[in-house]
């Protein structure tokens, strides 16, 4: 019987994959890069998603294969880089190891057996390309899609121009790879099916199915969290903020590809400083995660606004816990993309999932998201400036019941439109790719 074996683990998209496909009847294998969900990016492994980490553990390998576009570079380029990389890492003093870019690729041939339906994302498509294979399918999870030179995280590489050659060496293979790939799925109806317009390549239109619901421990998760739970409990109005912190423009970017990626969360610190300052004898609780690049910033904004007493700010937290705080606060806030028909990221599931009203921006008009996507748009909050989201702020906490009806109709509707129903919208768009005789390989699932 054919299997599925899902390739990278960005954002714990997969793991969230590999547990629907599994409750689905499907043999399912989860591999991770060499260089994944380590050091910075731990909160990205699989055991920070899930309190069962023990009942997938078998199904998870990790393979000698560097995720990091130097490691697909010939050899006698990627060794000096490396080496140069290597050297800049111990002289900055660094407390992580260093991993090296080298990639034991032979590790590929039984990835890629005859009876393999295996999916990736990132650079799982030129990773595959370069050494012969084809990926069954493959979708994208960032904004033009990733390691293509239209990707905006690309573009602010290319003032090196090391790195700039580097990565149109990369863009040509991941190309490649993705115009091989038998199957294309993208939910994001803008920047990135533009890009994978230009390249030839024809999409199914399905989001991620990046989220699975558990149930909360019965056991305690950690005296810190526990001390922030019952303050956001003893609070007359709780908020959530979990979005990466990714809205100072850095220096030398143009404001046009800064907005490709910029979360612009400083609507909403703006707007949470009016509201509490009108609201000034109100029982609130703002929690920031202390998620991304503009930490300190924030942090500096909430002194200059004299609101720190409001908020708490936490570690980065693992998505496990996040959905704790998600079904103790009374509402959520995601993120403020100005980029038109862009999909919602993970803390859009995430809070919908559990019941969590989100206010967030809302690229999509509702026949247009229907018609991408053949489901209703998801009951957000969408506000896209500084006034929307106040006005937000206010409706939500002056009318508490409205609040709690949404976030029943939040949950409703992820379990209608997402979670194992879109996870089983994915496994009929690969019978479908499969053809009739392979498709039977999928027996388990009917």
């Amino acid at each position: 019987m054919s299997k599925i074996r899902l390739l990278g683990n960005m954002n714990n998209n997969n793991f969230s994959m590999l547990r629907y496909f599994r409750a689905l009847g499907v043999d399912c294998q989860l591999y991770l890069y060499k260089d994944e969900c380590i050091g910075s990016f731990s909160h990205f492994h699989p055991s920070q998603d899930t309190f069962n980490y023990e009942d997938f553990r078998p199904f998870i390998t990790r393979i000698p294969v560097s995720r990091h576009p130097i490691s697909l570079l010939p050899a006698f380029l990627r060794i000096p880089i490396d080496i140069f990389l290597y050297i800049s890492h111990i002289l900055g003093n660094s407390s992580r190891p260093y991993i090296w870019k080298n990639s034991d690729f032979s590790c590929l041939n039984e990835l890629f057996s005859s009876n393999a339906i295996v999916v990736g994302s990132g650079l799982a498509p030129a990773i595959s390309w370069l050494n012969g294979f084809k990926l069954t399918a493959f979708y994208p999870y960032s904004t033009g899609v990733e390691y293509l030179l239209a990707n905006p995280e690309v573009k602010r590489h290319s003032r090196n121009p090391i790195l700039f050659l580097v990565y149109l060496y990369v863009s040509h293979l991941q190309a490649k790879g993705i115009k091989s790939a038998g199957l294309v799925l993208n939910a994001e109806m803008g920047i990135t099916e533009s890009v994978l317009n230009s390249l030839g390549v024809r999409t199914c239109h399905l989001p991620i199915p990046m989220y699975f619901r558990e149930d909360p421990p019965t056991f305690s998760v950690g005296d810190q969290l526990d001390e922030v739970i019952r303050i956001v409990e003893r609070s007359q109005f709780s908020i959530l903020h979990f979005s990466r912190l990714h809205w100072v423009q850095p220096i030398g970017i143009s404001s046009r590809v800064w907005q490709q990626e910029s979360k612009n969360n400083m609507l909403f610190f703006e707007a949470f400083s009016g509201f509490v300052k009108s609201r000034s004898v109100c029982n609130v609780r703002l929690v920031v995660l202390s998620y991304g690049k503009d930490v300190d910033a924030t942090r500096r904004f909430l002194i200059e606004q004299d609101i720190e007493k409001y908020v708490t700010m936490l570690p980065v937290q693992p998505r496990k816990i996040i959905g704790l705080l998600l079904q103790k606060c009374s509402i959520s806030v995601g993120e403020f993309s100005s980029v038109d028909q862009t999909i919602f990221g993970g803390t859009t599931w995430e809070a919908l999932a559990n019941g969590c009203p989100i206010i967030q921006s809302c690229p999509f008009q509702p026949d247009s998201f229907y018609e991408s996507f053949g489901f209703p748009l998801p009951p957000l909050i969408s506000a896209s400036s500084v006034i929307e989201i106040s006005e937000s702020l206010f409706r939500c906490y002056d009318q508490p019941d409205l609040t709690i009806q949404l976030g029943i109709s939040s949950r409703r509707w992820f379990d209608t439109y997402n979670g194992f129903s879109l996870a089983e919208s994915w496994l009929e768009a690969l019978i479908r790719q499969l053809g009739v005789e392979q498709a039977g390989l999928l027996r388990d699932y009917q």
